[in-house]
């Protein structure tokens, strides 16, 4: 693929540019992306838009796609998300259609190596969930008890999708445009519509729901969850360090731009640096065939220690043990 056939897509409202920043910089410095760049920008003000435009940052900005009286009637702790999240459905919109492959890359990620083999996949592609976690996790990940509403409400979609199946993350994605039609891009928001509030994960959900058994899995070091999955830490077969990383994702609590965050330092060297993009000498490491299948090997043998620690925190959180 040629350098106008690909581009990075971030996503940011006011609270998170500097982190769209330091996840342009990371992949253009350590991925060695040779393609475009998007911001999918929700409500910001046009004079923080200015570094990424000075940049050659393709700005689609985007707005609610989530109807006023569907938020006031929303069911769930799936409603309490900031409406921001549902700007990744932007990445089927028409107008990403001027490249055949858009890579999305959430805000919480480093990227530590050349990433561009993530081309080489044809269709629709993300990480399977950790713990390979199915589709039912989506929408009540803590086994919560449910009102009768919202379970008249899940039996409607459990009819119609197998909630056994796997189901990915959306922190990284790979989308093919060619199908990038009105149509399609309205379908996906009337399924946002139609959800809302009904899954705790919620634009994670809609995605699932869209590309429903028809995903690409791509290798864990490019969603990578080292700092989330304990169980490839602290397993049979340890995981000692993150260095196999391609795509670092820091998932849950902190960020990496916090403080408390061990890679803060990390973070923060990247972003005193965003403003010499693109005057920068490119320097990733190509990702080792040998490390990518070392790391798919661990992260299956260890599968099974982290879905005892999964059983054995839900059994103490229904007897109310801490």
């Amino acid at each position: 693929m040629n350098k106008k056939s690909a581009a990075i897509a971030v996503l940011s409202d006011e609270n998170y540019l500097e982190a769209a920043k330091q996840v342009i910089y990371s992949s253009f410095k350590y991925g060695n992306w040779k393609g475009d760049y998007i911001l999918l920008a929700h409500n910001v003000k046009e004079q923080n838009l200015r570094w990424f435009e000075d940049r050659g940052v393709y700005i689609l900005k985007t707005s609610s796609l989530i109807k006023t009286e569907v938020w006031e009637k929303a069911l769930g702790k799936g409603k309490d998300w900031p409406e921001v999240v549902y700007s990744k459905l932007y990445l089927l919109s028409p107008e990403l259609a001027s490249w055949e492959k858009v890579i999305f890359l959430d805000s919480d990620v480093f990227v530590r190596k050349a990433m561009n083999a993530l081309l080489d996949f044809e269709g629709f592609a993300a990480r399977e969930e950790s713990l390979s976690r199915n589709l039912m996790y989506q929408f009540i990940p803590d086994l919560e008890t449910l009102g009768s509403e919202h379970e008249t409400e899940l039996s409607k979609l459990k009819a119609q999708y197998d909630f056994s199946a796997i189901s990915f993350n959306v922190g990284v994605m790979v989308i093919p445009t060619a199908e990038n039609t009105t149509a399609k891009f309205q379908k996906i928001i009337d399924l946002a519509n139609e959800i809302h509030g009904l899954a705790y994960f919620p634009e994670q959900a809609v995605f699932n729901l869209f590309f429903y058994k028809k995903w690409e899995n791509i290798p864990y070091v490019y969603n990578d969850f080292y700092t989330h999955d304990w169980f490839n830490k602290h397993g049979f077969w340890r995981r000692k360090n993150d260095k196999d990383a391609v795509i670092l994702h820091c998932a849950g609590k902190p960020k990496p731009f916090e403080k408390e965050s061990i890679y803060f330092s990390e973070w923060s060297e990247n972003y005193k640096k965003v403003d010499l993009l693109f005057n920068i000498t490119q320097s990733g490491e190509t990702p080792d065939s040998k490390s990518i299948q070392k790391i798919e090997r661990l992260n299956r043998m260890n599968k099974p220690i982290g879905k005892l620690g999964l059983f054995w925190w839900r059994l103490k959180k229904r007897l109310g043990l801490k």
